[in-house]
């Protein structure tokens, strides 16, 4: 076989093996950043950042299966649609992931804070506990212990608040 040929067939097996090694979430994160953010790389790696901590914070939540079978499903079923993904046949799956997170979640402080929150007026922004990473956990540990209303914060209240959260993990 000619060099050149060589070196094509050398970089289809490479490819495929890139390819093969990739996971249901950077999978889904090309889908969408694709269909969606017009194939932005830079959408993409940032989602595929995510993903890699959403897995990580869904492990450590006992959630790992959910996360794994959800996104084994949405590589599997996803369809573009104009600029939306969608994922037909996979609400089962993202609903059983979401529901582990929340009961999850809700054992956090980040749960404790969107439950007592949730009672704000919209304009005073209530908190998602939707994605709860250590670092999230720790800002809504401050926030809980130092601030008496957490719908009317007072500004001693938040200095204590910002000394607090500069002693949390950044990630």
């Amino acid at each position: 076989m000619p060099r050149s040929e060589l070196l094509v067939v050398a970089w289809i097996l490479a490819v495929a093996m890139v390819t093969a090694c990739k996971t249901d979430p950077d999978a889904v994160c090309e889908h969408i950043g694709n269909c969606e953010q017009g194939g932005s790389e830079d959408w993409i790696a940032g989602c595929q950042s995510e993903a890699d901590l959403a897995k990580q914070e869904a492990t450590a939540a006992g959630c790992g299966g959910a996360f794994d079978d959800s996104f084994d499903c949405a590589n599997s079923n996803f369809e573009c649609h104009g600029a939306t993904a969608v994922f037909p046949g996979c609400e089962g799956k993202k609903a059983a992931l979401d529901n582990c997170l929340t009961s999850a979640v809700a054992k956090t402080a980040c749960g404790a804070l969107a439950s007592k929150t949730s009672t704000c007026s919209p304009r005073d922004g209530g908190v998602s506990a939707a994605a709860c990473t250590a670092a999230r956990d720790c800002q809504a540990r401050c926030f809980l212990d130092v601030v008496g209303d957490v719908c009317a914060p007072t500004a001693a209240e938040l200095e204590s608040f910002s000394r607090c959260v500069a002693r949390c993990p950044t990630r």
